[in-house]
């Protein structure tokens, strides 16, 4: 879709000064000329497309509550920072399950936010619509704020407040901590600007002791950032071979797997994204940084079965035992490497044991770096 549609119809409908039905029933009308740009997902509710869909196909609501309202244990929360909010999903159910939760929503593009005042639920989600009517209330005041809009249909709810505008600075200007986190960003083809390790941790600094971060994003990049600041866990959703994460500064009830844990430290595809002037640099800065720190410093994730030790050193890949060796490892130093997913000290090296994915992953970095002789002190998360 394009965009300017959205805009193009306030700004008509801007014109006049019109009565809730009249509001209404225009919107209505110029939502049923548009619909066919919409996706509509299995469960009835709508997405939009642009590189991609914004949502899942199994249901964009579904997807919400899976990744989002049941592992945050929302009803025992009080205030939520929603961030891209987009056309406001995850607050709605969040605040259908607890209607006194405080909502801060952020979006960057405000024609997506006024999308949340067009589109209408599925009759089997109508339990949603009166949550959905105080959402749209504070869409509608925000964007009369910003004179976006001029005829409201909705009342504003005083404890929902939308952000319009770059996520980093909107965050950078709210002192508050919020006990509840939802990060639900665009592909990082996209907007790798949310990606870096330094979003991320402007993110996690806005998180109380005993708050929680979720995201439906798993991939290797963004859970190695996370786990810098954080500690990281795995969120089941209802679709196959995908999982959600989740994270706080307390360990996580459902950890990452071996596997994971080791792609993420010991492979250069646990190398986060990093700021830069430009969002193009980002993704370039990143595919740069792998193929410097790839065969030299990190293990090749290019070798799906790189991180199998126990099958090179203690089974009979000699194939895969080889090529570790060519690396310049050997048994003594995988088993230091790899001593902190062990329940107890092996490698009679350890001052501690690791509780959480994300101390592992920390820790298994940094003692292949040392073995490596790579200097981790100038790298994040290794110190």
């Amino acid at each position: 879709m394009d965009l300017s549609t959205i805009a193009s119809y306030f700004a008509l409908e801007n014109k006049g000064s019109l009565t809730k039905k009249e509001i209404e029933e225009s919107r209505r009308e110029f939502f049923l000329g548009i619909k066919d740009e919409f996706i509509v997902t299995d469960d009835g509710t709508l997405s939009l497309k642009f590189q991609d869909t914004m949502h899942s196909y199994i249901g964009a609501l579904k997807e919400r509550f899976h990744a989002y309202t049941i592992p945050s244990n929302i009803i025992l929360r009080k205030r939520l920072l929603d961030i891209c909010s987009g056309f406001s999903y995850n607050a709605l159910y969040a605040l259908n399950n607890n209607n006194n939760l405080e909502i801060d929503m952020v979006e960057k593009i405000w024609e997506i936010s006024a999308i949340t005042l067009l589109i209408p639920l599925p009759d089997s989600y109508s339990f949603l619509n009166p949550s959905f009517d105080r959402i749209k209330g504070s869409i509608e005041h925000k964007l009369s704020d910003m004179g976006l809009i001029k005829n409201t249909l909705y009342e504003n709810d005083p404890n929902i407040r939308l952000h319009i505008g770059d996520a980093e600075t909107i965050l950078s200007n709210i002192n508050e901590k919020f006990d509840v986190i939802f990060f639900d960003p665009y592909k990082s083809e996209v907007s790798p600007e949310l990606f870096t390790i330094e979003f991320v941790k402007l993110v996690a600094d806005r998180l109380e002791e005993n708050g929680v971060f979720l995201t439906y994003l798993s991939n290797y990049a963004i859970r190695s950032a996370i786990s810098c600041y954080l500690n990281i866990g795995k969120v089941e959703l209802p679709l196959k071979k995908v999982e959600g994460t989740i994270a706080s500064k307390l360990v996580e009830d459902l950890p990452l797997n071996q596997y994971e844990e080791r792609i993420i430290a010991l492979t250069e595809l646990g190398i986060p994204y990093r700021k830069a002037k430009a969002p193009r640099d980002i993704i370039l800065n990143r595919l740069n940084e792998r193929k410097s720190m790839k065969n030299k410093f990190l293990l090749p994730s290019s070798k799906r079965d790189i991180v199998n030790f126990e099958d090179a050193f203690f089974g009979g890949n000699i194939s895969l035992k080889k090529r570790l060796e060519d690396f310049g490892l050997s048994k003594e130093s995988v088993e230091y490497i790899t001593c902190p997913q062990i329940k107890e000290c092996i490698c009679k090296k350890c001052e501690k044991r690791y509780a959480s994915s994300s101390e592992r992953i920390r820790e298994m970095r940094k003692r292949l770096f040392k073995i490596k002789g790579f200097n981790s002190e100038a790298y994040p998360c290794t110190h």
